[in-house]
């Protein structure tokens, strides 16, 4: 799935992740690393930050990403993220990419 994103530099971002398969049924995730990446292109080779999922709910595939306001304040400018999972068999599957966006703040 493909997506756009736009976050506030230097705010926390918390997302709530549930994702179901096809016929609208949630997968177990336990034994799985869900990560969130961002890069300034999708080419590079390093990562402006890369952030593991909590798997809050993990049977009902629920997993929450929790950045920090500190690594969230990052240049103002367009970014590429993936959120991927990597199951115990070390299969990679990845969920949701495309465009993140850091934008102005107002109050520092």
């Amino acid at each position: 799935m493909e997506t756009n994103i736009s976050h506030t530099r230097g705010d926390t971002f918390k997302r709530t992740i549930t994702i179901k398969d096809k016929n609208d049924t949630a997968i177990d995730i336990t034994w799985s690393v869900i990560t969130f990446s961002l890069k300034n292109k999708i080419s590079d080779a390093t990562f402006v930050l890369q952030s593991v999922a909590t798997l809050t709910d993990p049977t009902n595939w629920i997993a929450d990403i929790d950045i920090s306001w500190a690594s969230m304040n990052i240049d103002l400018k367009n970014y590429y993220f993936d959120i991927e999972r990597v199951d115990a068999l070390w299969q990679v599957i990845t969920f949701l990419k495309w465009n993140f966006t850091i934008v102005y703040d107002i109050t520092t």
